[in-house]
């Protein structure tokens, strides 16, 4: 499986968002980490389709996380093959 992440986007985001890019780049690393690891998107959280402002702004005041199912998901495939 490969994943992606654009820093032109990223950018584009955190002057939407007023945040850094530093900020943006995590919160899709970690999305694009959670596809890797078998998680779908989601309606909310960091595994929302498309990662707005809104969610950036989360992501800034430690809000933005994955929902309680992903969590379970996540736990579950942790140091499996």
């Amino acid at each position: 499986m490969v994943s992606w992440a654009y820093s032109g986007p990223a950018r584009v985001l955190a002057e939407r968002s007023h945040q850094s890019a530093g900020l943006v780049l995590g919160c899709i690393l970690a999305h694009e980490i959670g596809h890797l690891m078998g998680l779908p998107h989601s309606r909310s959280g960091v595994m929302k389709a498309n990662l707005g402002p809104d969610e950036i702004l989360q992501a800034a005041i430690g809000r933005l996380w994955f929902t309680a199912q992903d969590s379970r998901v996540l736990r579950d495939s942790a140091g499996k093959e």
